[in-house]
């Protein structure tokens, strides 16, 4: 079983409505919340000092993309295995291609993750294959 010591936030500082993934997500709404990146901020900040407190590590990623709405979710486009593989995600949508990390593997390396292969599938979604 793979339990993980450690898990890796993005600062939810784009956060919000995105037009170029609603069509094909069920959860994206316009709910017309002129507040929601504070109210995002609040939820982020309160469950930071949660799990500090319950003594999980945590890396906080500041996004590279600055206003993507969606990289709160970087699940979407890369993983982690215990045998040390990243594996990299094709995104349909240009607004989820922004997000990626080029520095990724550098950041894990200083976490103390050993990558020992990278997967890459991203270069399928110029030829339509996304997950």
């Amino acid at each position: 079983m793979q339990v993980a010591n450690s898990v890796i936030l993005i600062r939810p500082t784009g956060f919000g409505y995105d037009p170029e993934t609603a069509a094909s997500n069920t959860f994206q709404r316009d709910l017309g919340e002129p507040d929601i990146r504070l109210r995002a901020a609040e939820e982020f900040d309160g469950l930071l000092e949660a799990l500090r407190s319950s003594g999980i590590g945590i890396t906080v990623l500041d996004p590279l993309a600055r206003n993507a709405p969606n990289a709160v979710f970087p699940n979407n486009w890369f993983s982690t295995h215990a045998d040390g593989t990243v594996v990299l995600y094709p995104m349909c949508t240009p607004s989820r291609r922004a997000e990626r990390d080029p520095d990724m593997a550098r950041v894990l390396e200083s976490e103390g993750f050993k990558t020992r292969q990278t997967l890459d599938f991203s270069g399928w979604e110029h030829k339509g294959m996304i997950l």
